[in-house]
C-alpha cells in the first residue's frame, strides 16, 4: 500500500479501521445486516438484505490503495492524498538538501534558502506606530532624555544643555522607566 506523505502503516490501519467503521454503519442505516459468511446456513431466499465482513475488508483496501482516507481524497488540494498520488504534488522535507552550499562551504538545505534572517517588515512598521504615538505624548523635557539615552549619551550632557539639575533628570528619567507615563491609546507603560 502506497504510503503517502508521512503516513505509516499504524496510521493506514487506523484509517482503514475508521473508513470500515463508516462502511458499516451506513449499511446499517440503510438496514443492512452485516455478517460473518453471507452464504453459511442460508437455505432458501434472503429475508434480510446483507454485506460479508469480507467484503467490507476488500473495499477497505481497496479505498485505501486508491489514497483515500477518512479524512477525505482531494485531488484539488496539494496536501490531498490523491493529488500526492495522482503525482501532481510532491511534499518534501525542509530539511532536504538544496544541492548548493552556503559561504563558508556548508551544504544549504530547504529551510535555509526560504527563511529570512531579518525581521518581518510588518513587524518593524508596526514598532515604529507604537514608538511614534508614544514619544508624541510625551513632553519635551521626556523625549529629550529618551533620545539622549537612545543615543548612548550621559545625562550630564543633557542637564547642561538644558540648565537642568542632575538629580531633576535622574528623577525623570526613573519616572518614564517606572512606568508613570501614560501615552495615548495605551496603559502605562
Amino acid at each position: 500500500m502506497p504510503f503517502i506523505g508521512s503516513e505509516d502503516a499504524k496510521e493506514l490501519v487506523q484509517d482503514g479501521t475508521l473508513i470500515a467503521a463508516q462502511m458499516v454503519r451506513n449499511a446499517e442505516q440503510a438496514g443492512k445486516k452485516v455478517v460473518r459468511n453471507p452464504g453459511a446456513g442460508r437455505r432458501g431466499a434472503r429475508k434480510v438484505s446483507t454485506i460479508s465482513a469480507g467484503n467490507v475488508a476488500f473495499y477497505t483496501i481497496q479505498k485505501l490503495k486508491c489514497g483515500r482516507r477518512s479524512t477525505g481524497s482531494s485531488t484539488v488540494d496539494v496536501y490531498g492524498s490523491g493529488t500526492q498520488i495522482n503525482g501532481a504534488s510532491r511534499l518534501t522535507s525542509l530539511d532536504e538538501s538544496a544541492a548548493s552550499v552556503d559561504d563558508v562551504g556548508e551544504p544549504l538545505v530547504l529551510h535555509d534558502l526560504l527563511s529570512r534572517d531579518e525581521e518581518d517588515p510588518a513587524t518593524k512598521a508596526a514598532r515604529k506606530m507604537d514608538w511614534d504615538s508614544f514619544m508624541a505624548g510625551l513632553s519635551a523635557r521626556d523625549q529629550a532624555i529618551i533620545h539622549c539615552l537612545v543615543e548612548g549619551k550621559r545625562l550630564g550632557s543633557l542637564a547642561r544643555r538644558r540648565h537642568l539639575n542632575n538629580s531633576t533628570l535622574v528623577y525623570h528619567k526613573e519616572r518614564l522607566r517606572g512606568g508613570g507615563v501614560q501615552y495615548p491609546g495605551a496603559s502605562a507603560i
